[in-house]
């Protein structure tokens, strides 16, 4: 009856395909990735592509004002036919805050959760944490990530070797239980360069971790300077480096009420029954009938 697409080439080659088949579609933009940050033939090219083929869907959801402002202001979507969601949504039952097993610990443990790309402040994240080592020796950095050698702003297997070999981070296997490796930990960081809605971040926050990470788009979306984390500039490590110190620098309880305040703001902001609600109003309009509206939580990934 109706095609829900996500990502840039199903929106792109799935709306022509479901337009020619005569299948309604909605689209959901979930960020603009490596080509709207660096390659500006790409660019104009995806953007050419985008205005022909988003003439077609009866719904287009974005999940950052930024890239719903930017779509209208240079006329690739009209206005009445979009929105925007707080991403994908979260369940925030899922997520929930766990009580770290070793809270009574005087260290401090970061984790940055990415794919070990550039675009991600990798780079950024490893300059820090060599600045923050030598004032904050027994201060904990973890590193979770895939390599990606076919990406041209990869983290080399070689370069990724050298860190943890001298020590500077803590290498972790992806798990099936990430919410387990996320309780353990006292802040989560990702100083990435641009972000459609950081879900990492997203899951962090509801489990009532502090934040650190830059003041760009998908970022800062989650976190609100000085409530629920810090922001930093982007490409600075320098920067980066103080806004981590400041969560050093607290005390136990002064990072569990700024968790909180964070947890606080995924529930009223960011929750998937928020987003499931949206979409459901959106199928009723399309199909003109009803959907039933109920839905078990956990139910969309």
């Amino acid at each position: 009856d109706i095609i829900l697409q996500y990502t840039i080439k199903p929106n792109l080659y799935g709306t022509f395909v479901a337009t020619f088949l005569k299948i309604p579609v909605i689209n959901n933009i979930s960020g603009l990735g490596t080509v709207f940050l660096k390659d500006k033939f790409v660019y104009k090219f995806a953007r050419v592509l985008y205005k022909i083929i988003l003439r077609f869907p009866k719904k287009i959801f974005f999940q950052n004002q930024h890239d719903y402002d930017m779509f209208v202001e240079k006329k690739i979507v009209k206005s009445n036919l979009c929105d925007v969601i707080p991403g994908s949504g979260i369940n925030s039952d899922k997520f929930s805050p766990q009580k770290k097993k070793d809270s009574s610990s005087l260290s401090v443990t970061f984790l940055m959760i990415a794919r070990l790309i550039k675009d991600k402040g990798i780079i950024e994240y490893i300059d820090a944490v060599k600045i923050l080592k030598r004032k904050y020796p027994n201060t904990k950095f973890q590193l979770i990530g895939s390599l990606y050698p076919g990406n041209p702003s990869a983290i080399s297997k070689e370069m990724l070797d050298g860190w943890i070999d001298s020590n500077y981070i803590e290498y972790l296997d992806f798990s099936d239980d990430m919410e387990q490796i996320i309780s353990k930990v006292d802040c989560v960081t990702l100083p990435s360069y641009r972000e459609g809605l950081s879900r990492v971040l997203l899951e962090s926050a509801s489990m009532a971790k502090p934040i650190v990470t830059t003041d760009v788009v998908g970022c800062r979306d989650v976190v609100e300077h000085g409530v629920n984390g810090f922001l930093c500039e982007v490409k600075n490590a320098n920067s980066l480096a103080m806004e981590m110190e400041k969560i050093i620098l607290m005390t136990p309880q002064e990072r569990t009420e700024m968790g909180n305040r964070g947890r606080e703001r995924v529930i009223g902001k960011f929750d998937e029954k928020i987003v499931i609600e949206k979409y459901l109003n959106s199928i009723s309009k399309i199909l003109n009938k009803k959907v039933k509206k109920e839905f078990k939580v956990g139910y969309f990934n």
